[in-house]
């Protein structure tokens, strides 16, 4: 057999390595380039027209001065008539003062029996007081209280008010009644009338000449306790004056 050509042998030889084929590089900057693309086509006037509207629009808004802002009014305040408070008051002190006056100074006889003035009753004095038991028809038995006030003020007085009490021998305050000096019982009328008769003659407001005590005299009192208790717990009694008048 013969020998191959070298040639031929060359030819069959495996190359190692894979040789890329070159490119011109004019060609392949051209290939790599980007596409430029076509220009857009001319806008018409007449599609930005209203666009250039409406920037004005804005522009104008921006350089007119913004409105001034809406203010809410609330109610409208009150206002006190302060002129029409001092008549009022003025005429509330007139009202009351002249209640007082005609209270001090007009003559309620009926005010003055039921509440005397309790001035001036510091120079009256109690004379003579005792007490003792009564047997009467109608209340059953009565201890009764007896005096004489005596005036030793430089004017007449009148209407003078005593209070009597009954103790008990625990000092414990068992009967209290009110009545006016000048009021005397007789001893029949203890007897034969019922204890509220009796207590309604002393209660009331003396009339007649023994209303006024002149200055140094002296008027007579008296007052029957009924209903009483067991007569062995009352261990004592009390005579006080608890107002008089000016006459």
């Amino acid at each position: 057999m013969g020998r191959p050509d070298e040639a031929a042998t060359e030819a069959l030889r495996p190359s190692p390595h894979h040789e890329i084929a070159s490119v011109p590089q004019d060609e392949f900057a051209a290939e790599v380039a980007p596409r430029e693309e076509p220009p857009p086509p001319p806008r018409h006037e007449s599609a930005s027209a209203p666009e250039d509207k409406l920037a004005a629009e804005v522009a104008a808004r921006e350089e007119s001065p913004p409105p001034p802002p809406h203010e809410v009014m609330g109610p409208a305040p009150t206002r006190t008539r302060r002129r029409h408070l001092l008549p009022m008051l003025l005429a509330a002190v007139l009202m009351t003062t002249a209640a007082i006056a005609l209270w001090l100074f007009f003559p309620w006889s009926h005010a003055r029996q039921s509440a005397p003035d309790n001035a001036g009753i510091h120079l009256l004095h109690l004379v003579e007081t005792q007490g003792y038991f009564v047997e009467s028809q109608q209340a059953g038995q009565l201890f009764v209280i007896e005096g004489r006030v005596r005036n030793d003020f430089a004017t007449p007085r009148r209407w003078i008010l005593l209070r009597a009490k009954l103790y008990t021998t625990d000092g414990q305050e068992a009967r209290q009644q009110l009545f006016y000096a000048g009021n005397v019982l007789s001893t029949e009328q203890l007897r034969t009338l019922s204890l509220a008769d009796q207590l309604g003659l002393i209660q009331q407001t003396p009339q007649g000449p023994q209303v006024a005590i002149a200055a140094g005299q002296e008027v007579s009192f008296m007052v029957p306790f009924g209903d009483l208790p067991d007569i062995s717990k009352l261990s004592d009694y009390s005579v006080e004056i608890v107002a008089s008048q000016s006459s």
